[in-house]
């Protein structure tokens, strides 16, 4: 991919001065980003092509793929054999829709310098008109924020290590504990301890404080296996190093760290170590000293040296160090780091920035990245909103990021709030700022400014668990309510932290995962908010919605069946109930109900539309029309209603009464994608996809983010066996609502149908992942791997499937499928019990019957092997290879009245069959008539 990147920046001439923005589908403009770092973009997925495109600063924008020059770089990429299937299919579809694209002329030099100007004066004017902090105090932070911000994060470290007073700072609450393993061991497993070690290497690559304490965990493991692996000794003080902040920060941990790296002074990179916990103890004169001595020239030691002569102020030689770094490993997350920290030095914010968003795209979960690249955001580009929402995701994830940096990401969100008059919020920020790190001067003075003295003699560990976890909730409700969703699942977890058995805050958090299909999760919840209030029929209710949903049917009864008992007169539950018993086919049951709900509680709308599309189901329109027609009027805005109803009339055979209907409800709406979906199915009813991809479309068009749409359209076309056009609906579909196992199991039938055997079992692999009890899921891997000739994985997948769904009527299938194996390698008892089990499933399932004879004749049971062939045959007569086995099954037994009559009824029923001579042949030799037979 390098090569085609760097032949088009040949080809076309690119500068990589050159600088581009992006306008992405929800509106949203971020740059600015070199023709190389787009090109990445691409190929990662981060953005699908699909966005605007413009010269950054100025230039109008154009769809990507129109622009001849990135056309033609999606072209090259499709050509690649490493990219996704997914991928190439988008592509295809992007190349198609721009087939004449056009070609725009870089800016002129002096053109891009007036641009460059203007672009500068408008974002000081928007930082100081429209951002909170006071405009002399802006432009100062403009220049020396980021310098000042790196050094009193160092200043504060060196602080804490030399105060010596607990009461000054607490640490977070889990500290690390610094372990110096034994050097002796009685039993010696060094090729585990080398595999540890690489594991913990790749671990320490991501740079992040969680990865340094699994690191932690994997290198004691590596040296318990080893006590004489050095190597591992040295990364183990190293990770040690990197999580000082995280420790008590004592005398005796340093002594310990300095042990581990004393044992390895014999690696290679052992001084660098020495130097990098002189340099977090505080001694940077030792730690200059050492860098100064050092002759490795490892990576490592390189880095390290770096970062000296960043704190020695030499930030261009420090720069040009990690420019040979980089050259040599251009994936080293902690280099481009602390080579953004170098460009923020040499006042080279823009360039900083890339070369966070290239840590970032490394490893998605390095938090120091996401924090410089928002404070950049905010500070240089008063993009506020990107910056909430950066910040934001640091918060979310405290483990990716050190307490000093978590202080800070909390301190500008309460900023924002505060400038936006979110007063409630932004005290909450800043009171998490102080609880990762109370000694924060600048959240403390915040305080003050907003709640007084008062306020900050209020806040205490007791004070927060008083009624601050309800606080919390209501916070996150709030951001349900603006669709914030990854926001309010924040304040819902940190409802939980100050008050574990509060059972709403689960409630509710299991609501968001419901919402986005996240069942495993949203079961949990539920399932703790139950556990904390075991008369909580809300939690009962949805959970046992999800339960249903997901196919665990009996999980789901028990669930129903107390709340019925805790709360008798509870319409939602009769609700739930009915479509527990709809998803089972048990329609009757379903109605009763659905019915019971509307009798306590008449102002039901969803019990009416619930039993009116029963009533379409069961084929009784007038019913139907009767309660979805009350489901409308009881709630005009219930879009479901209005679909179902006109469904029901389309049924009952007025379709261009239905029609009709759903185009007046169109035309008072023109908006409306749920209108324009439901015309589409109607016409797919009808039998005119045509007509149908066109309202299906235009609702895509009308709300994007819809995956019903998508899906829609990916049905129609599976059914017209256009499959190529629904591997594409199916793919986009699974970009909105991942969590969707239902469409990952139709996209697995796609490829299967396509002969592409390996997608579709990671498709039906992924299912799995979401739900495990999917129906069928497990017996369709038995199948590929069943086609592949893995007869063990087959038995595997439909003994699983067996054991998942025992009572589900399809089954049966995997009865069947299991006994043609066991058959197949002679196993007969095996394959006996498997289509005996079937038959109990299905007891009209003659291709059972058949196989059961046949398995008992291979068992030398001929007398039930005859019983199961004459049950086949009263079933279904017109079963010819029946009769022909229960022939042969006669003669053996010397049964010749019988095997002749048989014979007789196979000839009847077959007569052009290839072996009817042979057939002949032994019906003369039993009735010792040689002439032939007519």
């Amino acid at each position: 991919m390098e090569k085609i990147i760097r032949k088009f920046i040949k080809q076309y001439n690119i500068d990589e001065e050159w600088r581009f923005k992006l306008r992405h589908e929800n509106g949203e403009e971020t740059g600015p980003y070199s023709f190389s770092h787009i090109s990445d973009l691409i190929l990662g997925g981060a953005i699908t092509g699909e966005e605007d495109v413009a010269w950054y600063l100025h230039g109008e924008w154009i769809p990507l793929g129109s622009w001849e020059l990135f056309f033609n770089l999606l072209k090259e990429f499709k050509k690649e054999s490493k990219i996704t299937t997914d991928q190439r299919i988008h592509w295809e579809k992007i190349l198609e829709r721009f087939s004449s694209p056009i070609s725009l002329p870089p800016p002129t030099e002096e053109e891009g310098t007036a641009l460059i100007e203007k672009g500068e004066e408008y974002a000081e004017e928007k930082r100081v008109g429209k951002f909170f902090i006071p405009s002399g105090l802006l432009r100062a932070q403009r220049k020396i924020l980021p310098k000042i911000l790196i050094v009193i994060i160092a200043l504060l470290t060196i602080y804490f290590i030399y105060s010596g007073s607990r009461e000054q700072w607490e640490p977070p609450k889990a500290l690390i504990t610094v372990e110096v393993p034994s050097l002796e061991s009685e039993k010696i497993n060094d090729e585990a301890s080398v595999v540890y070690r690489q594991r913990a290497s790749e671990l320490i690559s991501e740079d992040t404080p969680i990865a340094y304490k699994q690191a932690v965990d994997e290198l004691l493991k590596a040296i318990s296996n080893n006590p004489k692996n050095l190597e591992a000794r040295l990364s183990l003080a190293e990770s040690y190093a990197f999580l000082w902040p995280l420790t008590d920060r004592s005398k005796k941990t340093a002594a310990k760290i300095s042990t581990l790296i004393e044992q390895a002074k014999s690696v290679v990179g052992s001084e660098a170590v020495k130097g990098r916990l002189e340099l977090v103890l505080g001694n940077l004169k030792s730690a200059e000293e050492i860098a100064g001595e050092t002759a490795s020239t490892g990576l490592s030691t390189r880095l390290f040296k770096s970062e000296i002569l960043l704190k020695e102020g030499k930030s261009k030689q420090s720069f040009d160090l990690l420019e040979g770094i980089l050259e040599e490993d251009p994936e080293y997350v902690r280099a481009h780091y602390v080579q953004g920290l170098a460009l923020e030095e040499l006042k080279k914010q823009e360039e900083a920035l890339d070369s966070f968003q290239r840590a970032l795209e490394i490893n998605p979960r390095h938090g120091s990245s996401t924090l410089k690249i928002a404070l950049i955001q905010l500070q240089l580009f008063a993009n506020v909103a990107k910056a909430e929402e950066l910040l934001k995701n640091v918060t979310l994830f405290p483990s990716f990021v050190y307490p000093e940096e978590l202080s800070t990401a909390h301190y500008y969100l309460g900023r924002i709030y505060e400038e936006r008059g979110q007063v409630d919020f932004a005290i909450r920020e800043y009171q998490n700022a102080l609880s990762a790190n109370p000694d924060d001067q600048s959240s403390k003075d915040a305080i003050v400014r907003l709640g007084g003295e008062s306020a900050l003699a209020r806040i205490n560990k007791e004070g927060e668990k008083s009624g601050g976890s309800d606080y919390y909730i209501a916070i996150g409700n709030r951001y349900l309510e603006e669709g914030k969703k990854i926001d309010a699942i924040a304040q819902f977890k940190l409802a939980m932290q100050v008050d574990p058995n509060n059972p709403t805050a689960y409630y509710y958090l299991g609501n968001v995962y419901a919402e986005e299909e996240n069942y495993k999760e949203a079961i949990q919840q539920y399932q703790q908010a139950i556990n904390r209030n075991p008369q909580d029929v809300k939690s009962r209710i949805k959970l046992g919605d999800i339960l249903t949903k997901t196919y665990k049917y009996k999980n789901a009864e028990e669930v129903i069946q107390k709340a019925r008992q805790i709360e008798p007169g509870n319409a939602q539950v009769y609700i739930t109930s009915g479509k527990y018993f709809e998803a089972k086919g048990e329609f009757e049951s379903a109605r009763q109900e659905f019915t019971r709900a509307i009798e306590l509680d008449p102002q039901s709308a969803e019990a009416e539309l619930e039993l009116g599309r029963i009533y379409t189901q069961t084929g009784e329109y007038d019913k139907a029309i009767n309660h979805l027609e009350k489901s409308i009027k009881l709630n005009s805005n219930l879009e479901d209603g209005y679909i179902a109803l006109a469904e029901a009339i389309f049924r009952k055979g007025f379709q261009t009464k239905a029609v009709g209907f759903l185009k007046q409800r169109i035309n008072q709406n023109p908006l409306n994608p749920v209108a324009h979906r439901g015309l589409g199915k109607l016409y797919e009813i009808a039998g005119h996809p045509d007509l149908s991809i066109n309202y299906y479309q235009k609702a895509i068009q009308l709300n994007p983010n819809d995956s019903r749409g998508y899906l829609a359209l990916a049905e129609l076309y599976k059914n017209e066996k256009r499959y190529q056009d629904s591997l594409y609906y199916y793919a986009t579909a699974i970009k909105l609502d991942p969590n969707n196992a239902a469409t990952h199991f139709n996209l697995a039938y796609i490829y299967y149908e396509k002969g592409d055997y390996v997608y579709a079992v990671k498709e039906l692999q992924k299912v799995v992942e979401l739900n495990d009890v999917y129906p069928k899921v497990h017996f369709n891997l038995g199948r590929i791997y069943t086609l592949l000739g893995y007869k063990r994985q087959a038995i595997d997948e439909f003994t699983k499937e067996i054991r998942n769904n025992p009572d589900l009527k399809d089954t049966y299938e995997s009865h069947l499928a299991l006994g043609d194996i066991y058959y197949g390698i002679e196993e007969f008892v095996l394959a006996k019990d498997q289509y005996e089990a079937a038959i109990k499933l299905n007891p009209k399932l003659t291709t059972a019957y058949l196989k059961l004879g046949r398995t008992y004749r291979s068992l030398g049971q001929l007398e039930s092997a005859e019983e199961i062939f004459q049950a086949l045959l009263k079933i279904d007569p017109n079963i010819a290879d029946a009769w022909k086995d229960l022939g042969d099954l006669a003669a053996g037994r010397e049964n010749n009245e019988l095997a002749i009559k048989a014979y007789e009824e196979y000839l009847l029923r077959n007569p052009a069959a290839v072996d009817s001579e042979e057939v002949k042949g032994k019906m003369r030799k039993l009735t010792n008539i040689y002439a032939p037979i007519e």
